[in-house]
């Protein structure tokens, strides 16, 4: 069991004890389990239930398994430190800090991923509706409404484009002058696939420059180890 001062315990009784069957600490403490529920509020302001800790940014939903109270903006560093504190795992709630801190970061890269979908899918709806007006013969204007149209239609399997096609959506953009967020578009592109990666080596510098913002960290990574056996000409 961790050792602390007794303000900070004092603390945690003073948040959690009126919605605990127990009032001492850390037993009131094992009473309680995340659930699995997130919220993103991006701006980092929020203040931890459990610990009263400022700046939180990523709110996870603590249950009481005794009396089924709820508590919506703990934060994973006290779910991890606190061994008393689960993780529920599918039917089970797991209390090993390695476990909980990986099935904590699955929760919040899910949330990311199904948080970029939507955005994806708004941005393409805004594409749509800016397109309207524009001269549909224009070859900006036809390639843009219909990757825009791919990405918004498809968003159950996140709309993926291969590296060609988004750099010719990111072209497009530039021509009819639609500001498009790449960072919004992380991950829209996979580059394991084979006409990907041919794709990708057969792209000019400067497209592969226009579409960086969209790559993964791990995508870059990819990438940079590319370009240093095939340096731009």
């Amino acid at each position: 069991m961790i050792k602390l001062s007794m303000s900070y315990s004092t603390r945690v009784i003073r948040r959690l004890g009126p919605y605990s069957k127990s009032q001492s600490f850390p037993e009131l403490l094992g009473e309680w389990y995340a659930t699995g529920i997130m919220e993103d509020v991006e701006d980092a302001q929020e203040e931890c239930d459990v610990c009263g800790h400022e700046h939180i940014r990523y709110l996870f939903q603590i249950k009481n398994r005794l009396n089924c109270n709820i508590r919506e903006k703990s934060g994973s560093k006290c779910i991890i430190k606190f061994p008393e504190i689960g993780v529920l795992d599918g039917q089970r709630i797991t209390h090993d800090p390695v476990e909980k801190e990986k099935l904590l970061t699955e929760i919040i890269e899910r949330h990311k991923k199904e948080q970029r979908a939507r955005i994806r899918k708004e941005i393409a709806r805004q594409v749509s509706v800016g397109l309207q007006g524009k001269e549909a013969m224009q070859a900006p204007v036809s390639a843009m409404r219909d990757i825009s149209n791919k990405v918004y239609y498809h968003a159950a399997d996140n709309g993926l484009l291969t590296p060609k096609q988004f750099s010719l959506f990111v072209w497009a953009a530039q021509i009819t002058k639609i500001e498009v967020h790449l960072a919004a578009f992380q991950g829209i592109m996979n580059l394991r696939k084979g006409m990907s990666k041919d794709q990708l080596d057969g792209l000019h510098w400067r497209q592969i420059e226009n579409i960086k913002g969209a790559l993964t960290p791990s995508q870059l990574t990819i990438l940079e180890r590319e370009r240093k056996r095939s340096p731009p000409g």
